[in-house]
């Protein structure tokens, strides 16, 4: 359609300017051959002058002209060169009144500035007051023929030497010499190179200068101008430089004349199938000395930057001949001034809809342009297109549809704007469009040649702004503006477009058919082409603020950039995602959010991998259960099936807000130092380098785990999907080194008393070893190699007194506990007993009197009591008995024991008993005296003590 445009121009102007052929000074000027079309060259010269008409062959008064009333002739020469410029011939000649005369068959020759004008008729009435001068009126009848021609011919026997430019023909034309005018009333039919044209009723005013000889040429009801360019082409071709006979006239300074010529009553232009309808046309343009400057019209041609001619094929015409019509009148005027059309350029052409559109298509290639007006400027190749009320519509076939405002295209180099808001529609396949409040810019690739030198319309760039929305099917993207850049393709031996990035700014969002969405200040999409050479996204970029959601999922980050792909169903999918800065993602999962917190993320689709990098990285998750926090430098996240894994490098911490399983809120707290690595499908997780564990229960329980490794075994993925349930504590494990062993630390406050607020301290247990191992949730206990464990019991001893007859039994040993150890500790809190290897030492401190018992054996069994039975827990363990065995001692105030076995009651009695066969011995300190004998009792209370079955007894002496 742009090329249709350019040579529709082109045609209106060579139209406008046919007229000058009343007055006979057009002539062709061949471009070079390559060009397109025969652009006019026009010189608006004077008509020769016949008032010194008698100076050569002719002379005297009328009345001497009647003594040639037959046949005559009347020639005037250049007295400087004796050249021919006028000539006159008649085959009679009649008097009709005092001046005026009747002449048959006159024929004048009319020669200046190397180019001659023929004009003749069947006869002719002037008025001739006197032969010397020209005659001041008349009437040319019956053929009017006004011929012109490149050359000098003063008779029919030198046309041989020159070459026909154009004609000019009517039944009537009438002229008056005062008023410098010609008129034809009927009829008139005008022939040029290549051109062919008709109105009826015509005005010719000449002027006095020979730069604008006429100032206004009108038709005053309707015309018509056929174009043929092939008949142009050959018509310039005969005229040549051998043709041409040089002025005599000395050269002089050029002159620029401006002219402007208006037609109305609807116009209408036809080229094969294209065609430009409108009401009226306005053409301006410029000449220097009487000619269009070369390239006033610019061509079209396919030439490469750089001087290579373009080789892509574009689309043969389908008729080389133009149709141009309307039905008003045709007003050709020179201006006193340059209009502003013409400040930068030499040939102007508007057209205008008046109450109608103006209205170009191309039916072949199924396009179609419709605007209230519609401007070109040929020099400079400018198209303008102004939109009424219905705006400015440009339909391709079935490709797309534009409405705007203002359109506007500079041909040559390719850039182009729409003004005010418009919207676009792509037709076909997936549809699609765009709209837009404010305005749009683009660039088409002219390095080939103007565009419209071919059929091809490769498009660069295209600007959108103001509440821009592009859509297609059930996609969107919406922005303050929008720019799309395309690369230029060869499909099929001919070049398009393709589309190469998509740029949106300021408060950018776009949505897909899936539910995804983005969002950001600036949105910034790459394509590249699939082997169809269809556009595929390939990265896209979000900026400030940016939001990534999708279903359950959400990302946002001061920048978001992905790869993308289309999968096997033709759907757009993410390779890998980068965030920066200020990164939050969101994820719903079982019942759960999950918030994820870093200053950097990338993930990559393909392995499932996911790398976050933060000051620090956070994840969080939030249920009606409770909630936890994951914190730590830099973290990575595998999520392939079976592989799920969470790693934490560097120091880090945890924190999970919950309740137990009788309803008591606590908190578990965990820092580390080396770093975590959690696997989902295992449950194992493992934090490493100063690890630390802490517990808060309810308002009056504290616990804490000390280790430089801390291993914890939840239930299997497996097994817990299976079963349907939690996922519970399976093993946990502490830790130590060397000189840094494992600790575990127990406490329980008194009830109702706050901890951060000075509570009382009710029991603590503290253990210490190599590594500590909890199995079954918790129930057992395990400890390898040499270790420690401390039971301290605070509570009053009023709390658990209770009556047994005679005796009094405290539940629990109330008071301070050390157990030592080098072998290993064993403790099953189901059975409420725990096994002590290898160099065992118990000491107890008495809560009531202070006193310390030790006992040290090669091993020892506990027998435990939980306060809070099924809690699931280490808290309110107490022991209520403790059996030591194998090379006992011991030793309480001043009592010193030995024997094979000993027990230690809460009740506050250590009962030793000996080997089958064997005996126990006890010393007392305060009497200085040793007993033997099978079993010993001692009341921790009293001091009192009792020996089964003496054997012997010493004393001092």
């Amino acid at each position: 359609m742009l090329k249709t445009t350019g040579r529709v121009a082109a045609l209106l102007l060579v139209s406008g300017v046919v007229g000058v052929l009343l007055i006979g000074v057009v002539r062709s000027s061949r471009g070079p051959a390559s060009a397109p079309a025969v652009q006019p060259r026009v010189d608006f010269g004077l008509p020769p002058d016949v008032s010194n008409a008698g100076e050569g062959s002719g002379g005297g008064s009328p009345q001497d002209l009647i003594a040639l009333a037959d046949e005559g002739a009347w020639t005037r020469v250049d007295p400087a060169t004796g050249r021919v410029r006028f000539r006159m011939t008649w085959s009679r000649l009649d008097p009709e009144a005092k001046g005026e005369f009747r002449i048959e068959r006159p024929r004048i020759w009319m020669i200046e500035d190397g180019r001659t004008l023929r004009l003749e008729s069947s006869r002719a009435n002037v008025v001739w007051p006197s032969r010397e001068e020209a005659p001041e009126s008349g009437e040319l009848l019956g053929g009017v023929a006004l011929s012109a021609f490149e050359g000098e011919a003063f008779d029919d026997a030198s046309l041989k030497n020159v070459s026909a430019i154009g004609s000019m023909r009517t039944e009537a034309m009438g002229f008056n010499q005062a008023a410098r005018e010609l008129s034809a009333r009927g009829e008139v039919e005008l022939e040029a190179a290549g051109v062919k044209a008709s109105g009826e009723g015509m005005t010719l005013r000449l002027g006095g200068d020979r730069s604008a000889p006429i100032t206004l040429l009108r038709i005053e009801r309707g015309g018509r101008v056929e174009y043929r360019a092939s008949e142009a082409e050959r018509s310039g071709a005969r005229v040549t430089e051998g043709t041409r006979a040089t002025s005599s006239k000395p050269t002089e300074e050029p002159v620029e004349r401006c002219f402007r010529l208006t037609t109305s009553g609807g116009v209408s232009l036809r080229s094969g199938e294209r065609s430009l309808s409108g009401e009226g046309l306005t053409l301006f343009a410029r000449t220097v000395d009487g000619r269009l400057r070369e390239g006033a019209v610019a061509s079209f041609d396919s030439e490469r930057r750089g001087g290579s001619q373009n080789t892509r094929p574009s689309r043969a015409d389908e008729s080389d001949s133009m149709l141009v019509t309307w039905g008003g009148a045709m007003e050709f005027r020179v201006l006193r001034e340059a209009p502003a059309e013409l400040m930068t350029d030499d040939a102007h052409a508007r057209i205008n809809g008046g109450e109608g559109d103006v209205v170009l298509e191309d039916a072949a290639a199924k396009r179609r342009l419709s605007a209230a007006s519609v401007a070109y400027a040929a020099t400079t190749r400018r198209i303008v297109a102004l939109g009424g009320a219905a705006g400015v519509n440009a339909e391709i076939g079935d490709v797309a549809r534009v409405r705007a405002e203002r359109f506007e295209l500079d041909l040559t180099s390719g850039e182009g704007a729409i003004a005010g808001a418009g919207e676009a529609r792509l037709l076909g396949r997936g549809g699609g469009g765009a709209r837009w409040r404010e305005g749009a810019v683009f660039s088409l690739d002219a390095s080939d040649g103007p565009v419209g030198s071919s059929d091809g319309v490769v498009v660069k760039q295209i600007r959108l702004s103001g509440g821009v929305g592009v859509f297609r099917g059930e996609s969107g993207l919406e922005s303050d503006s929008l720019r799309v850049m395309f690369d230029r393709v060869e499909r099929d031996g001919a070049a398009s477009s393709s589309m190469s990035r998509v740029a949106a700014s300021g408060g950018a969002r776009a949505h897909d058919a899936r539910g995804g969405k983005a969002s950001g200040e600036d949105i910034d999409v790459l394509f590249e082409r699939d082997p169809d050479g269809e556009p595929v996204p390939t990265i896209a970029t979000i900026r400030g603020g940016a939001v990534a959601e999708r279903r359950d999922e959400s990302l946002r980050a001061d920048l978001i950039e992905a790869l993308l792909s289309r999968g096997a169903d033709g759907e757009v999918q993410i390779g890998s995602v980068e965030a920066l800065d200020h990164v939050v993602g969101l994820m719903q999962r079982e019942g759960g959010t999950i918030t994820v917190r870093a200053r950097s993320l990338r993930a990559d689709a393909s392995v499932e991998t996911a790398e976050l990098i933060g000051e620090p990285v956070t994840i969080e998750r939030r249920s009606a259960k409770g909630s936890g926090m994951l914190s730590g430098r830099s973290m990575r996240l595998e999520g392939r099936e079976g592989m799920q894994r969470l790693t934490v490098f560097g120091a880090g911490s945890s924190r999970y807000t919950g309740a137990s399983s009788d309803g008591t809120p606590m908190v578990v707290d965990v820092e580390w130092d080396g770093g975590l690595i959690y696997t989902d499908a295992t449950g194992r997780a493992e934090v490493e380098g100063g690890a630390s564990a802490r517990l808060a229960s309810g308002e009056d329980e504290r616990h804490s785990a000390r280790g430089e490794r801390i291993v914890v075994d939840l239930t299997p993925a497996a097994d817990a999907a299976r079963l349907g349930g939690e996922r519970e504590l399976v093993r946990a494990l502490i830790e130590g080194e060397t000189d840094a062993p494992a600790e575990v630390e127990l406490r329980r406050y008194v009830a109702g008393t706050r901890v951060g607020e000075g509570g009382t301290l009710e029991g603590l247990a503290f253990l210490r070893g190599a590594s500590v191992e909890l199995l079954g949730g918790g129930s057992r206990l395990r400890v390898e190699g040499a270790g420690v464990l401390l039971l301290e019991d605070r509570r009053a001893a009023s709390a658990g007194v209770e009556s047994k007859g005679e005796g009094i039994e405290l539940k629990g040993m109330r008071g301070t506990t050390l157990f030592s150890w080098e072998g290993g500790l064993s403790l099953d809190r189901a059975a409420g007993t725990g096994e002590l290897t290898d160099g065992v030492l118990i000491r107890h401190k008495d809560a009531a009197t202070s006193e310390i018992a030790e006992v040290a054996s090669q091993r020892a069994t506990m027998s435990l009591a939980e306060t809070r039975p099924g809690s699931g827990s280490l808290e309110g363990i107490t022991l209520t008995r403790a059996e030591a065995a194998g090379g006992v001692t011991a030793r309480y105030k001043a009592l010193q024991l030995s024997s094979a076995r000993l027990i230690y009651e809460a009740g506050g009695r250590i009962i030793a008993a000996s080997e089958p066969g064997g005996s126990i011995t006890i010393y007392d300190e305060s009497e200085g005296r040793s007993i033997s004998g099978e079993a010993a009792v001692v009341d921790t209370a009293t001091g009192r003590y009792r020996i089964e079955r003496m054997e012997s007894l010493s004393m001092p002496r």
